[in-house]
């Protein structure tokens, strides 16, 4: 898997979630690609610090889900596999974009 990240896979602007399942490395499954499940964390974002000392925040609570992706790296965790998921950091979403600006948001203030 790692080799893969060596010869340049990953684009600019990507990253990759990976989700192991809790228990013993042999009693994975095996790897799977999937895509992000649609879930939502209610009530907990925890603030920590790594072993650098930089902080990061890991999702807790209650998971909420927004419907069904079947593969999905839940649903694959829950299997026994562990999950890699590639996200884009630009979650812009252009429909949206675009139909906001059509429907005269943008303004000029001031000048």
């Amino acid at each position: 898997m790692l080799n893969h990240l060596e010869q340049g896979l990953l684009p600019p602007l990507h990253l990759l979630s990976v989700n192991v399942p809790e228990g013993k490395w042999d009693q994975f499954r095996g790897v799977r690609v999937t895509p992000a499940s649609k879930v939502v964390y209610k009530e907990v974002v925890d603030r920590r610090v790594d072993h650098r000392g930089r902080e990061y925040y890991w999702l807790a609570g209650r998971e909420e889900k927004l419907g069904s992706t079947p593969g999905g790296d839940h649903e694959m965790v829950e299997e026994g596999y562990i999950s890699i998921t590639p996200l884009r950091v630009d979650w812009t979403s252009d429909k949206l974009l675009e139909e906001l600006r059509r429907r005269g948001w943008d303004e000029d203030w001031n000048g």
